[in-house]
């Protein structure tokens, strides 16, 4: 029995690194993919969001939905950090990097395995800090940033 399921996990898990390691090729990026990152990178987190918002909208593959959602999960936790909505951002920060977790492994255009512990390490400091009653704008955290 060990044996099936371990055969089953190893072919489920070569069946979903080929469908991932198609997710990102360089002639898949859609131009308005790369403005919602660079618009996250300046923190414009808004603007970002609306473009990831309807890249989710339009995609048909349940592999990029799946990572715009994430995205934009992240987009979400993020301004809430910054209005100190720290409840909020804990409950979608957990979505976030639940639904970022499949991509893994991915590396290019960038880590998305960095991105989550970038993701996870500022959003804990600002949270507890803001907790503690510390002000979150603390230069010593620095956001997390998506680079290519």
């Amino acid at each position: 029995m060990r044996i099936i399921l371990k055969t089953i996990m190893a072919i489920r898990s070569k069946n979903q690194n080929t469908l991932y390691r198609n997710l990102f090729r360089e002639e898949l990026l859609e131009d308005s993919f790369k403005q919602a990152i660079e618009l996250f990178n300046q923190n414009q987190l808004c603007k970002a969001y609306e473009i990831l918002f309807l890249l989710w909208h339009q995609s048909r593959s349940p592999n990029r939905k799946l990572l715009y959602q994430a995205l934009l999960q992240t987009c979400a936790t993020l301004q809430l950090i910054q209005h100190g909505k720290l409840c909020g951002a804990t409950k979608v920060l957990h979505k976030s990097l639940r639904n970022l977790a499949p991509f893994a492994k991915i590396t290019k255009p960038f880590n998305i395995q960095q991105l989550m512990k970038d993701i996870y390490a500022y959003s804990s400091a600002a949270i507890m800090l803001g907790n503690c009653g510390g002000d979150i704008d603390v230069p010593l955290i620095t956001r997390p940033k998506i680079l290519f």
